[in-house]
């Protein structure tokens, strides 16, 4: 990093973000044997990640989180439904790390899980690239996974 440093803090920022909070680290830490044996050797080979907590009405408070996620009917995956902002990396990313609330017991607020998405999917946007003038390193996005089988 300290290397990279000397020539781009952007580049800092999007190597860090990658390797810490987007999906290597998680998914090492996480994930199924089968997620690793998917996407793990596509990471390694040079795919990018974003992260996707953030969100328009509540910020960064996982408590207030709207993004929900759904089992489907057969409960073999799940749909995901909301808005993400500031996503760390996000329009370099193929892979996005989003957060959402799977439903709750008894009228309450669901747990909350963390879900690989793939921004090549059907109902993944990235929606708005920001400037430099909100973000130095250029590499926020707004990005919208609506609707999408996780």
């Amino acid at each position: 990093m300290a290397m990279a440093g000397t020539k781009s803090g952007a580049l800092v920022a999007l190597l860090s973000a990658h390797q810490s909070i987007d999906v290597p680290q998680p998914l090492k830490l996480f994930g199924t044997e089968e997620q690793k044996k998917r996407f793990l050797p596509r990471l390694a080979k040079g795919a990018i990640s974003a992260f996707a907590l953030t969100e328009n009405d509540v910020g960064s408070d996982p408590a207030r989180m709207a993004t929900t996620a759904m089992p489907t009917a057969d409960g073999s995956a799940y749909i995901l439904n909301g808005e993400k902002l500031w996503c760390t990396n996000g329009t370099h990313a193929e892979l996005l790390v989003v957060m959402a609330r799977t439903p709750g017991k008894e009228g309450k607020p669901g747990p909350i899980s963390a879900f690989i998405v793939e921004t090549a999917w059907p109902g993944v946007e990235v929606a708005e690239r920001l400037g430099a003038s909100r973000s130095r390193s250029g590499s926020s996005s707004w990005a919208c996974a609506a609707s999408r089988t996780a």
